[in-house]
């Protein structure tokens, strides 16, 4: 059964309606192994008559079954491999391939040859298969990737949350805190990715790892899982494996929608310093209403111009809120739970002070350090 099952998985793969490979799918000097095959591809989404569907219901996999990879050899061989939730190889096939006028055969044991189109665009592999109903499977080249697509690089909302193709809410699925009513994800130019969980601008929860793009495909790396698939920046999406064998889509919206100015030299990561009020030094914690313990708050500038404020009790997070700034006008505005109009700010070398008059008709002037 497990042979049937594993022919049955390749059939799925190749068995492909009018598909090119991306060199065009010619032998090449004689080379019956065409290069835009060559490599590993993990499945990440199947859809079934216009309708998405678990991977795993579409390749029939056995229990247990949660990832699937199949990696052609710049020799001719074939490998299909499938894996289990803690990244267990549960078992593999092998055999032979190779690519003549667009097409491709595979070899797997004793059975009969399998031949079919085959579509490479970049590192994604788009397959559509016509067995009754038409079946679209979407592939990741499993590949190290090294690009931080500039378009995807800022704040996103996490507006929808499909998985399988049914809309689930978005804090069952990420598990959120009673209090939390909003997620966004942060791609950082420098690869960096931080999930937070919202109520209102508080912070009340949050994840950080790396994420990384290229070739229409993206890798997230979150609490040591690694997740493959594709993005669209047109329709601001993002679709993976996730670590159960489902398919996972996320509708975004950008955080900060405003289009305004936004001086750079704020842009990046800053640490409160010193504090005067009306040229008297002052503790830090009367201006930035500390919790008991706090020594410390940051403050974050994007470019897109989200602003995060995160204050902390030596390295331990205290408490952080998400909002948005700009420089209209010349003017430096900071919008959390208010909007907060400063009088000036001066940005020399890694150092930076901001002034403004408060409530009481004292004039802070706050100095921070570039981290």
């Amino acid at each position: 059964m497990q042979k049937a099952l594993l022919i049955m998985a390749v059939m799925a793969f190749l068995m492909v309606v009018g598909g090119c490979g991306g060199s065009g799918g010619e032998p090449i000097n004689g080379d019956p192994f065409d290069a835009a095959l060559v490599g590993a591809w993990q499945l990440f989404e199947a859809t079934s008559g216009g309708n998405v569907v678990a991977p795993g219901d579409a390749m029939d996999w056995d229990a247990g079954v949660v990832r699937l990879h199949v990696e052609f050899g710049d020799d001719g061989t074939f490998t299909q491999r499938v894996y289990a939730s803690d990244n267990t190889e549960i078992r593999s096939e092998t055999g032979t391939w190779s690519t003549d006028s667009g097409q491709v055969t595979i070899e797997v044991g004793s059975e009969d040859p399998v031949v079919g189109g085959y579509q490479v665009e970049g590192n994604l592999l788009t397959v559509t298969v016509v067995e009754g109903e038409e079946l679209v499977l979407r592939w990741s080249r499993v590949v190290d990737l090294t690009e931080q697509a500039p378009l995807l690089a800022r704040t996103w909302s996490i507006e929808r949350v499909l998985v399988n193709g049914a809309e689930v809410a978005i804090g069952d699925y990420f598990g959120w805190k009673a209090s939390s009513d909003a997620a966004v994800l942060i791609f950082g130019v420098d690869g960096t990715l931080t999930y937070f969980e919202l109520d209102g601008i508080d912070i009340t929860g949050g994840d950080q790892g790396q994420w990384a793009t290229g070739g229409g495909v993206i890798s997230m790396l979150m609490e040591g899982r690694l997740l493959r698939g594709a993005y669209l920046t047109s329709s601001a999406s993002v679709t993976f494996l996730d670590t159960d064998g489902s398919s996972v889509h996320f509708d975004l919206q950008p955080f900060v929608q405003e289009v305004s100015e936004r001086d750079r030299s704020l842009i990046g990561l800053w640490r409160a310093v010193s504090l005067t009020l009306d040229g008297a030094d002052a503790p830090l914690g009367t201006f930035f209403n500390w919790e008991p313990g706090t020594d410390l708050t940051s403050i974050q500038f994007f470019a897109d111009g989200t602003l995060l404020s995160i204050d902390y009790a030596g390295a331990d997070f205290v408490s952080g809120e998400l909002g948005n700034w700009n420089t209209d006008g010349g003017v430096l505005r900071i919008n959390l739970d208010e909007s907060i109009v400063m009088d000036a700010w001066q940005v020399v070398g890694d150092t930076a002070t901001i002034t403004l008059t408060l409530d009481t008709a004292e004039v802070a002037v706050v100095t921070f350090q570039r981290d």
